[in-house]
């Protein structure tokens, strides 16, 4: 699967913010440090899969979503 990462770390930076969550208090959700959301938030790495699914299932959203225009 292709994907743009630029449109990933903006859809996970948007979905963060629409649920009022800090990136600390995002990254303990998902047992990563505010640093490593930073990283996801900037496009400089890209989330790893089992956290892209846990993700989905605590924000009730489809993978498609996240990785296209929420």
């Amino acid at each position: 699967m292709i994907f743009d990462v630029k449109n990933l770390a903006e859809n996970i930076r948007e979905l963060r913010m629409q649920n009022n969550l800090s990136q600390r208090s995002f990254g303990e959700k998902f047992g990563v440090s505010q640093k490593e959301v930073s990283h996801w938030e900037t496009g400089f790495r890209v989330v790893p899969t089992a956290i892209l699914v846990k993700i989905c299932l605590e924000f009730d959203i489809t993978p498609n979503e996240i990785f296209g225009k929420l």
